[in-house]
């Protein structure tokens, strides 16, 4: 006998149907589910791993060891997850492979580079700076300076540890805070020149160099802080060339002390990542420095602000750097010989402005046994060649040699003079320059 379908039958068919679907749909999200949250598991032990580790041992480029194993452990998990055929899943495996060496080659690098040796100082990209936003401003005369009438709060720190905190007062010349004299005063200029050095980096106003020397000689002498971070020879010979000088001293100068360090040399070219729109010098066949209008004055397809944000992240990259970065080239003769006759062209310019007024270098020399004090060496023993009056740091402080950690704000990370270093030179040009 055959049973003919009705309509209960057919209903219950299509519940069975219905229920079976469900049960085979169920089974396969909770296999999805397990393997997804393998995956994710497996990725987040492996995220948390490289956090501990960025943690306790903080590197230079740290975003690009994020980025490296990111990338690596997504294509190392999914053929590991999901089912793939031979030949993609050999591809992502071989790449994953690559992808992590990179990364672990990018932390290495950056591990190398906070290690404290004769020849480097660990980057002072491991200290995090945090300054009221504004600070700085583009020029078209020195590329870059401190923004007029301003205030800035920076704090420095390593990890947890603060290093230092600090207020840098900007009056309406852009330039830091010193000492005023009376307008009717016969007080002469005392102008100092050079980088954050110079400045007071890390420093608070009171402590800068040129402020400490304008109070011991108040209405004797009105300093001027033409220093700013990251400026070089090119800067403080721009200032005097481009008659900035003039437009703000009102007193008739009477020293002229430039604070020179050997990277000079090196920003003098360009050979840094910062102030892309420096103002550009270059030597004549006569050994003289003429005008050649700024670093980034070549035409390009990428804006200057592209080309900024690109060279910085790139910069940021350990890997980037060891092979590709020009900060790597070599300083040659030409640069050295660039950093003479900007010194030289700076001693000529003051002469012919201010005929009565002496110039002056103080000279932070290097004591690492390597190739930056053969540089540092170099250097001292052109300009005393050159008939500067050049007073090195040895010579000012002799103790320096021996205990640089007394004088520096916190070395090898933070290599900056102190207080302590710039009352020590701020006596030596009392005693030993201003007679």
């Amino acid at each position: 006998m055959i049973i003919q379908p009705t309509k209960i039958n057919r209903k219950l068919l299509l519940l069975a149907l219905g229920l079976f679907v469900f049960l085979l749909a169920a089974q396969f999200l909770f296999l999805f589910a397990t393997l997804f949250g393998f995956f994710l598991s497996l990725l987040t032990g492996a995220f948390a791993a490289i956090k501990t580790l960025l943690t306790q041992f903080p590197i230079h480029g740290s975003l690009y060891v994020w980025t490296f194993s990111v990338m690596g452990l997504f294509l190392f998990a999914t053929p590991v997850v999901f089912r793939l055929n031979a030949n993609t899943k050999a591809v992502m495996m071989n790449t994953a492979f690559l992808i992590l060496a990179l990364g672990a080659f990018e932390y290495y690098l950056g591990w190398q580079h906070a290690q404290p040796s004769q020849e480097q100082v660990p980057p002072s990209q491991q200290v995090h700076v945090d300054i009221t936003p504004g600070f700085a401003r583009l020029s078209d005369t020195l590329g870059y300076v401190p923004k007029a009438n301003f205030v800035a709060e920076t704090k420095g720190y390593l990890q947890e540890k603060v290093l230092y905190e600090a207020t840098y007062t900007i009056d309406k010349h852009g330039q830091r805070i010193t000492p005023s004299v009376r307008e009717e005063s016969n007080a002469k200029g005392l102008l100092f020149f050079g980088c954050s050095f110079t400045f007071g980096e890390c420093l608070n106003d009171e402590e800068a160099l040129p402020y400490l020397c304008g109070q011991q000689f108040q209405e004797q002498y009105k300093a001027y802080n033409f220093g700013f971070k990251g400026y070089g020879t090119h800067h403080s010979y721009a200032a005097l060339d481009f008659g900035l000088v003039e437009e703000i001293v009102d007193k008739a100068p009477k020293y002229a002390i430039y604070t020179a360090i050997p990277d000079h040399v090196r920003r003098n070219v360009n050979l840094k990542f910062w102030g892309h729109h420096d103002p550009k010098y270059e030597l004549t066949p006569e050994g003289k420095v003429r005008f050649a209008g700024y670093f980034d004055d070549q035409p390009e397809k990428e804006s200057s602000d592209f080309k900024n944000l690109y060279g910085q992240l790139l910069e940021g990259s350990n890997i980037y750097q060891l092979f590709f970065s020009q900060q790597n080239r070599e300083i040659n003769s030409e640069d050295k010989e660039l950093f003479f006759a900007l010194t030289e062209g700076m001693r000529e310019k003051i002469a012919q402005k201010y005929p009565d007024c002496e110039f002056h270098i103080i000279f932070w020399d290097y004591f690492d046994k390597g190739k930056r004090e053969a540089l540092s060496e170099e250097l001292l023993n052109g300009l005393t060649q050159r008939n500067f009056q050049v007073h090195s740091i040895h010579e000012i402080i002799p103790e320096y040699k021996d205990h640089p950690g007394d004088y520096l704000i916190y070395p090898p990370y933070e290599t900056h003079p102190n207080g302590k270093a710039n009352r020590k030179v701020a006596q030596y040009i009392a005693e030993k320059i201003i007679q």
